[in-house]
This record gives C-alpha cells, sequence and structure tokens, in this order.
C-alpha cells in the first residue's frame, strides 16, 4: 500500500469498525509531526489472529511518530490486556493517557505492568515490577474500566495494586536520598532510572460498582478509602486524582 504521509499532521483521530482493513493500512501511516493527540476507539471484536496483526500494525504506526505525547485509547473488549501493553512500549515518550477498556480483561498483573521500579515492589510482594518501565514519562493517567458485573466469578483487581502503581509514579529522590514513608515520593533503588522518570500529576479512574453487588461495593469502598488514605498523606498541590466508583 503506498505510503500516506504529512510532515505537519500535529493530532489523528480514527474509528475502526473492522480491523481487518486497518491492519493493512495503518503501517502505511508516516507521521513523524504528530506530537498533540491520537484518539483510536476500536468498536468491535475480531479473531486473535486479526487482532494480533493490528497490534503489530499499531506499533509500526506509533514509531513512526516518536514525538506523540497524548494517547487516547478505547479497546472494549477487542484486545487482551498484554496486547495493549505491547502497544505501549511504542510510545516511551508519551505524557497523557487515557484508556477505556472492559474490565473482564484486567488483571492485577497488569497494573502491575505499569508499577515503576521503586522499594514500592517490595512492599507490594511483586517481584515483576518493570525494570525497564512502560511509559515512564506519564504526568497524566486515566482509566475506564467498563462492564464490571461481566467479573461476577473474577476477584477485581486488587485495590492495593492500583494504587501501589499510582505511588510509584509519584517517586523521588528526598533530599537526604532516604526513603519517606509518610510521603508519596519514594527514593528509587536506581537513582538514574528515578531522576530520568516522569511524574505523574493527575490519576483518573471510573469503575461504577453496582450498589446490588456486595462485591462490587465492597471492592469500591476498600479502593476509596486506600486511595483517600494514601494520597491525601501528601497534602501535594500538585497531584490531582478523581475517582468515579459509583452510587452505592
Amino acid at each position: 500500500m503506498p505510503i500516506n504521509t504529512s510532515l505537519t499532521l500535529k493530532s489523528l483521530s480514527l474509528v475502526i469498525d473492522d480491523i481487518f482493513v486497518p491492519s493493512q493500512l495503518l503501517p502505511s501511516l508516516l507521521y513523524p509531526s504528530l506530537t498533540t493527540q491520537v484518539d483510536i476507539a476500536l468498536v468491535s471484536g475480531h479473531s486473535s489472529d486479526q487482532t494480533a496483526e493490528w497490534v503489530k500494525s499499531l506499533k509500526t504506526m506509533l514509531q513512526n511518530s516518536p514525538g506523540l505525547r497524548t494517547f487516547n485509547f478505547s479497546t472494549g473488549s477487542t484486545l487482551t490486556a498484554d496486547q495493549i501493553l505491547h502497544v505501549f512500549t511504542s510510545i516511551p515518550f508519551l505524557t497523557h493517557l487515557d484508556l477505556d477498556i472492559d474490565c473482564d480483561i484486567i488483571n492485577n498483573d497488569f497494573f502491575l505492568a505499569l508499577t515503576l521500579f521503586s522499594p514500592l515492589s517490595a512492599d507490594l510482594g511483586n517481584e515483576n515490577v518493570s525494570i525497564t518501565p512502560l511509559l515512564p514519562h506519564l504526568t497524566s493517567l486515566t482509566l475506564t474500566l467498563t462492564e464490571l458485573y461481566s467479573r461476577s466469578t473474577i476477584e477485581l483487581p486488587d485495590p492495593d495494586v492500583i494504587v501501589g502503581m499510582v505511588l510509584s509514579r509519584r517517586q523521588g529522590l528526598t533530599t537526604d536520598g532516604q526513603t519517606d514513608p509518610n510521603s508519596l515520593h519514594f527514593t528509587a533503588e536506581r537513582p538514574d532510572a528515578a531522576s530520568a522518570m516522569g511524574v505523574l500529576q493527575h490519576f483518573g479512574f471510573t469503575a461504577r460498582a453496582r450498589a446490588c453487588s456486595a462485591s462490587e461495593t465492597a471492592w469500591a469502598i476498600r479502593l476509596r478509602s486506600l486511595v483517600a488514605e494514601k494520597f491525601w498523606v501528601s497534602h501535594d498541590s500538585s497531584f490531582t486524582y478523581q475517582l468515579d466508583l459509583g452510587e452505592f
């Protein structure tokens, strides 16, 4: 397919009904000037072979736009969590991410993959926290999890893991080089890596629990309580957060 290129295009919006055609088209899009924003919405599901090819094509397109800073990505249930994380490897300099995804494909490993390497990983009891971090320059992260009811027989993501991911992205070095347990800033075991990372300034999270579901409301109450405890302790005006966990 002929190359479609522009040296001036700053933003791009795509709504994709059928990923078969875009999987052929995306690699031909060469937009090195894309910096402002890319919006991509997938509105239908396909076979695993089709989605794998589409993810590969999307990565190629994004790699051709190394200056991209804002990515709004709505995947529903079309892609797996691993495929989404794989896409993120193509946009290491991203600063703003808005992800809309079905809850049934998200688990603890997804949030742990987004957790930056820090002493917090030991508290989480996880040895798989990214040493080569995904999206290390994020300053704004907004996640929307839909269809909580589809998880009726599966545990929802652990609130401690969700909050731990956010805290890891608030890490930094204290003035004396020590960890301050009462702060959202943590001394990284790899100071060279910490100094090169962005600091998360905004976190938005939507996952509307149903009042008729005891498990969903218990999960939402736990998450809301943990967020209030861990985020409020910093009294840091440079950090904002917004939760929408439903009414119960």
